[in-house]
């Protein structure tokens, strides 16, 4: 489509260069180097708060099913600024963005990982045998499943079962840690 090209002049005037409009908003990658799974840091923050020593009931079988864990992924601070700036725009009746609202593609163009760093994460978590269950059209966040012995492996978090309330839970008894490389791109994991 003609509307998606953007015209740059070369050395010669009678030359132009066609690039379509999709590369030039692409996103950069965020992930770098390596996914190590041996060099960890913590990821802090991701403790239940009804998840406690007075209720702790030991160990969750290894082989208990985690059907839904998801890791979220933090924006850059410039699209964090991005964000803040189209909302406030679109709020605002003077703009031009005023309900001009994004499609989820357009906004993981904007705002999401790249694809490349999405397929890097997805490999990293079939490495360590989770099943993705699915990627989010926003590239905001990946979903996955797995039992306790593979988050225990992949996360270095030990899963236990908690009384609460009169009802049986799972938790993660510990703060669980990311390959580092991914530090600067994952902000939470639920579903632990």
């Amino acid at each position: 489509d003609h509307r998606d090209l953007h015209f740059f002049p070369t050395r010669r005037s009678s030359d132009l260069l066609l690039i379509p409009l999709s590369t030039l908003l692409a996103q950069a990658d965020r992930v770098a180097g390596r996914i190590d799974p041996r060099q960890t840091v913590v990821l802090k923050g991701n403790l239940n708060p009804r998840a406690k020593a007075s209720s702790d009931l030991g160990p969750a079988d290894p082989l208990l099913k985690l059907p839904a864990i998801t890791v979220i992924f933090r924006p850059a601070p410039a699209q964090q600024a991005a964000i803040e700036q189209l909302l406030s725009e679109q709020r605002d009746p003077a703009s031009p963005n005023y309900h001009k609202w994004l499609t989820p593609e357009q906004y993981a163009d904007r705002f999401g990982l790249s694809p490349s760093d999405i397929s890097r994460i997805v490999a990293w978590l079939q490495a360590e045998e989770f099943k993705v269950e699915q990627v989010a059209r926003s590239r905001q966040w990946i979903r996955f499943s797995g039992n306790a012995g593979q988050v225990e492996n992949g996360f270095h978090t030990a899963i236990h079962r908690y009384q609460v309330e009169g009802e049986l839970h799972f938790a993660n008894a510990a703060e669980p840690s990311i390959p580092a490389a991914l530090e600067p791109v994952v902000l939470a994991i639920r579903g632990l």
